[in-house]
């Protein structure tokens, strides 16, 4: 009974860590994500009203 306590508690850091790191990538990687993307919008836009401009 003792040994098993001992080796659940070892065991607890490690997988409370894992989870935090899994939920921190769960956040993070949608948010840059998103970030790419607004990004990308804006360079487009700028792209396209640069070429509208060179035209007149």
């Amino acid at each position: 009974m003792g040994l098993s306590l001992i080796v659940c508690f070892f065991h607890a850091p490690a997988l409370y860590t894992f989870s935090s790191i899994q939920m921190l990538l769960g956040l993070v990687i949608p948010l840059i994500v998103v970030l790419f993307l607004l990004i990308v919008f804006f360079l487009v836009i700028l792209l396209l009203l640069g070429r509208l401009r060179s035209r007149q």
